[in-house]
């Protein structure tokens, strides 16, 4: 059965949650109904609302319910509605995200040696502005966006072999750095927070030249040369093909573009996955490598305490039979599936959004304290942005097996494809460009004895940092209201130090 005898779960299931998002916002209590405690009243915001809760307090005559309401809304409602600035930023493209912000954007695209074509978003430089705070929930557009003279037009060009000239792409003066993001994400993540909070606006705004992946099979990179995205054939990859493809490809391209013999990769979660498959396969790129910083290497899964990914490893020899019976190779990335989940996250949908916090908590780890729950329909908006099946697999995998290997296709297909019963391991000691890991305690996928097995097997750690907050989960290494101060400052003193 093909993708498109399925095709009806992309169309009910974004129904399904939309119907669910409205009963919870239904069964928000009513503003009407809120009091507002009399001791609550002086310290009201000013305004006409707020003096009108006082004279009420101090006369003692009980306040109408919508005065009352006026006054819980000017006292901070706590069923507070989702700003339409957040909404808005759910729904935008990256490209759009940037301009909104004034700040620069270009679209490269890279060809793979074995036929895939990757969207590069490039921000050349920031815009060095005092914008507002996005976790204050007041977003605004800092300026007209400008165009980038010469580097707006989309290029293409391929690691096998085909030439242009060097530095076309280039900005004098700039310092380049390479961002990866993780599994059924896209180069959004590095940005979604907002000018001061995202990694991607603070590297541009302190003088970087960013460039940011979508590795294959994401909503900006399902194109192939010969292959449809519609083809089960397009879906047969995981992280193995993009550290073995994708990264290498990706590197000549900056490289090139920018006439810089290294440059440094900053990756979070699956962007380090990919980084130390291409190590350990194709070493000829560590020299390409000035600094790798591993925002949560997802490499062994062993220790793992996420309950979700170990129900996945024991459901896994069902899902995967039922997936290869189905033809079910993609989790492809459909704006209706997205708006549902936005709609589902907002604030005021108090039911649903708790729902949406603890799944992510389950799989990832709990840390309120450093969610954003206005900022939590942005992601929702922008992830899972795509994917084959088979990556996911492949990390069931890795759990299950304890170590880190090629994707297991069964005893008779592995000795077809590698010589062996059993998926040949990636060699850690060929991985010789400096890695600086940075971890987080409390991350339920990335465990810290998992951790310190990858840097014991390491030949060039040059940093290992411990994020100073207990609590600190997978994401938060992405969204945590507090990156820059507990993380990304970190993060710039490591780029300073190899640049």
């Amino acid at each position: 059965m093909m993708e498109s005898d399925v095709s009806w779960v992309s169309v009910l299931l974004p129904a399904l949650l939309l119907l669910l998002c409205q009963y919870s916002s239904a069964a928000r209590p009513s503003p009407t109904t809120v009091l507002a405690p009399a001791a609550a009243a002086p310290s009201a915001a000013p305004g006409p609302a707020a003096d009108a809760a006082a004279a009420d307090a101090t006369s003692g005559a009980a306040a109408p319910a919508t005065t009352a309401a006026a006054v819980a809304a000017a006292a901070g409602d706590k069923y507070a509605h989702t700003p339409p600035e957040v909404l808005e930023d759910a729904s935008l493209s990256v490209p759009k995200l940037l301009k909104k912000y004034g700040y620069p954007v270009e679209n490269h695209v890279v060809m793979t040696e074995d036929g895939y074509l990757l969207t590069l978003h490039r921000v050349p430089h920031g815009v060095h502005s005092d914008s507002d705070d996005i976790n204050n929930n007041r977003v605004r557009s800092l300026r007209k966006p400008g165009r980038t003279a010469r580097y707006h037009r989309r290029r293409t060009f391929t690691s096998t072999g085909a030439k242009r000239k060097r530095g076309a792409a280039r900005r004098s003066g700039g310092r380049t750095v390479l961002l990866l993001p993780g599994m059924f994400c896209s180069s959004a993540v590095w940005l979604i927070m907002g000018p001061r909070k995202g990694l991607g606006y603070i590297l541009a705004d302190a003088g970087w030249d960013v460039w940011i992946a979508n590795p294959r099979g994401n909503r900006y990179s399902m194109g192939h040369v010969e292959i449809p995205s519609t083809d089960d054939k397009y879906w047969q990859f995981s992280w193995h093909e993009m550290g073995q493809y994708d990264v290498p490809a990706i590197l000549d391209y900056v490289t090139t573009a920018t006439d810089q013999a290294q440059v440094p990769v900053v990756g979070h979660s699956m962007g380090n996955t990919m980084m130390m498959v291409m190590g350990s396969l194709r070493p000829e790129y560590s020299r390409m490598v000035s600094v790798h910083v591993a925002l949560a290497p997802t490499v062994f899964l062993q220790h793992a305490q996420s309950p979700v990914l170990k129900g996945l490893a024991a459901l896994a020899p069902t899902v995967s039979t039922l997936t290869a019976m189905l033809g079910v190779h993609s989790l492809r990335p459909t704006l209706p599936l997205n708006e549902a989940l936005k709609q589902l996250c907002r604030e005021e949908a108090v039911v649903t959004q708790r729902i949406c916090k603890n799944a992510a908590f389950m799989l990832l780890g709990f840390d309120a304290e450093q969610l954003n729950a206005t900022m939590f329909p942005v992601i929702m908006g922008h992830v899972p942005s795509g994917g084959s099946t088979r990556t996911l697999l492949h990390y069931v995998q890795s759990f299950t097996s304890g170590d880190f290997r090629q994707f297991d296709h069964g005893a008779k297909r592995n000795l077809a494809k590698y010589g062996q019963a059993q998926p040949p391991a990636y060699n850690l000691s060929m991985v010789n460009f400096p890695v600086a890991i940075s971890v987080g305690e409390n991350d339920w996928l990335d465990s810290m004895e998992d951790v310190q097995r990858i840097a014991k097997l390491l030949p060039n750690v040059v940093d290992f940092y411990l994020v100073p907050w207990p609590k600190f989960n997978h994401m938060d290494h992405l969204f945590a209201i507090d990156a820059k101060e507990l993380e990304y400052d970190h993060v710039m003193e490591i780029l300073e130090r190899f640049s």
